[in-house]
């Protein structure tokens, strides 16, 4: 099995709603890794 990873960028002004009808999905597969990320500073 090859896992892929999917990396989702939190922003400023990001908003929740536009990644949850996709995340929920994603976390289903058993080949994705779903991960998020911002930049701090």
């Amino acid at each position: 099995m090859n896992i892929k990873n999917v990396y989702i960028f939190l922003f400023d002004g990001f908003s929740d709603w536009e990644i949850s009808y996709l995340a929920p999905e994603l976390v289903k597969n058993e080949t994705v890794n779903l991960k998020y990320f911002s930049i701090v500073g």
